[in-house]
């Protein structure tokens, strides 16, 4: 497990004696409010993680703050959405993500609306 994992585990408490997971996941979605550690601190970590740096990261947040914004892309961010209050606007974000995604090229990222 390389040193950033073992920061995450600490820090959030994750039982050491859980299984290290076999496949990394082909997205990950963040929201920066999150307790104990924000979502940049964690955004950080991923990002210098060797192992985790090319996994793509959302940040799905209810902050429209500019300094937010800006923070997270030179984090590497690969997209920033503010969270929707309607259904329309939430599906319009599924697809955002999805468009992101596929733009990454993860595996099995064909969108069909």
């Amino acid at each position: 497990m390389s040193r950033s994992c073992a920061a995450v585990r600490k820090r959030w408490n994750i039982c050491a004696a859980r299984p290290p997971l076999t496949a990394a996941p082909d997205l990950i979605l963040l929201d920066l409010n999150m307790p104990g550690m924000n979502g940049k601190q964690f955004l950080a970590i991923v990002k210098n993680d060797e192992k985790l740096c090319a996994i793509p990261v959302v940040v799905l947040t209810t902050s429209e703050a500019p300094h937010d914004i800006r923070d997270c892309y030179q984090l590497h961010a690969s997209g920033y959405i503010v969270k929707p209050t309607s259904a329309k606007e939430r599906l319009d974000m599924v697809k955002r993500v999805a468009e992101i995604l596929e733009k990454s090229g993860a595996p099995g990222t064909a969108w069909q609306a």
